[in-house]
């Protein structure tokens, strides 16, 4: 009986190991596992006076296009958004070049993430067998 519960709680044991996830690893550039850009505490910085410097004048910055984009909504706001960023750029129509293409991008994405969601969610139907199921 003591050689059953032993050998149970074995088995247990290494099947909890099996089935254990480890934590995804840095990528080689050093980002964040997750994939998000983690910004690092400005005293890991090469120059810690400069980084913080340059961290509020951008806080100012963000501040100022909230401000003058509130009330706006949707595709509006991101445009307005842009436009208040791109104004002190050393070269303001590179920037909003540069900023319509990032949008651009984020819809693509976006649109790929929705259509990806929503074909999950109808094989998921699927397999239940859920009466009038979303069509993809």
């Amino acid at each position: 009986m003591n050689t059953r519960l032993i050998l149970g709680g074995l088995l247990l044991a290494a099947s909890t190991a099996l089935f254990a996830q480890s934590p995804g690893a840095p990528d080689t550039k050093g980002g964040h596992p997750e994939g998000r850009h983690a910004m690092r505490p400005c005293a890991e910085e090469p120059d810690p006076a400069r980084c913080e410097a340059r961290r509020k004048e951008r806080r100012e910055q963000m501040s100022k296009a909230m401000e003058a984009c509130k009330g706006k909504e949707g595709p509006e706001r991101g445009q307005c958004m842009s436009a208040q960023r791109c104004v002190k750029a050393p070269d303001p129509a590179k920037c909003q070049a540069h900023a319509k293409e990032h949008a651009e991008h984020r819809h693509e994405m976006r649109e790929k993430h929705d259509k990806h969601e929503k074909h999950e969610k109808h094989e998921k139907h699927e397999k239940r067998g859920v009466p009038n199921a979303p069509k993809s």
